[in-house]
Parts: structure tokens; sequence; C-alpha cells
């Protein structure tokens, strides 16, 4: 083998034979086997032998996600993120029991608290109506205690102005008795 042809060959420029699938890299081709090693659309099998094959790039979506061989912690609802195989799921609950208690306590507490605020939301919507209500009874006797104050400054009025015409004719009467007792006396 002539060194100079193998060099040459060597340093032609080529695309990842991924290409199609949507690689863009591209180089020497002594450069093809150290990037093959790391390639994102390579397609591999699942770590887990889950008896898949995804892309390389894809590898850790599908772990955690999708490959069946992964399983979620039964306490995921209460919080716990935890996920894996069989064996690593059997290891984690039994050292995370102290954990789990905590999370089931902290669950139970949310839920408690979100119960007794809707209770007092309730409460404070009724509090809130009957505030209104009784406003709004306070405001009809207001109107009804007006319009007596109205109706009872009419009769004073009226009953002033009628004192006041017996006063002034009372006055009148009064003169004319004292002008009759000033003719008794003449007389």
């Amino acid at each position: 083998p002539d060194v100079g042809k193998k060099r040459e060959i060597l340093s032609l420029k080529i695309r990842c034979p991924n290409f199609v699938d949507g690689c863009t890299w591209q180089n020497e081709l002594r450069e093809k086997e150290v990037h093959l090693k790391t390639c994102g659309f390579v397609t591999v099998p699942c770590e887990l032998d889950c008896g898949e094959f995804v892309l390389r790039k894809n590898i850790t979506n599908h772990v955690d996600t999708v490959c069946p061989m992964v399983s979620s912690c039964e306490y995921k609802d209460s919080g716990c993120y935890f996920k894996g195989t069989k064996l690593q799921l059997d290891n984690h609950m039994a050292q995370s029991a102290n954990m789990h208690l905590s999370l089931e306590m902290k669950s139970e507490i949310f839920k408690i608290k979100k119960e007794f605020d809707q209770k007092l939301t309730a409460k404070d919507l009724e509090a809130q109506e009957m505030k209104n209500k009784f406003a709004e009874q306070l405001k009809m006797r207001d109107n009804e205690i007006g319009k007596v104050r109205l109706d009872l400054d009419g009769d004073l009025k009226a009953k002033d102005k009628m004192i006041r015409a017996l006063a002034e004719r009372l006055k009148i009467a009064e003169e004319k008795l004292k002008g009759v007792d000033a003719m008794e006396i003449k007389v």
C-alpha cells in the first residue's frame, strides 16, 4: 500500500453516512470512526436491554419516558420523581421509606389545606352575601326613616303654622278683651 495514496484518501471530505436521517457532520474520512462513536443519528440498542433500537440522540428520552424496563416510584403522585429498573426501584423503596412517609404527609396536609381554603372561601362568600343583604336592608330602613322624617317634618311645620295662627288669634282676642275691659271700666 502506498502511504501517500492512503493519506490522500483519508484526507477526502465526506458526509456522515447518517446524513439522510439529519446528521450534518462533514469532515475528512480519517475522522469518520471517531464521529460515528458519538453521532446522534446512529441507531443503538436500549441500554436497559428492553429490545428496542433508537437514535443515540433520543436514548435519554427513551429511557426516561418510554422504556418498558423503567418504572416510576409508586409515590409519584405524592412528589417522588424517581424512575428506574425493577431492581433500582426495589432498592429505592427500601431506602426511601422516611422520605415517602414525609411526602405522603405533605401531600395529605396540602389536600387538607386546599379543602380548608375552599371551605373558607365559601364562608367568606356567604359572609359577603349576608353583609350585602344587611346593607341593602339597612338602606331600605334608612329610606323608610327618611320618609317618616319628611312626613313628621311636614306635620311639624303644619302644626307650627297652626300654633302661630292660633297665637295670633289669641293675641287679637286678648287685645279685644282688653278693649272690652277698658270699656267696662268707663261704664
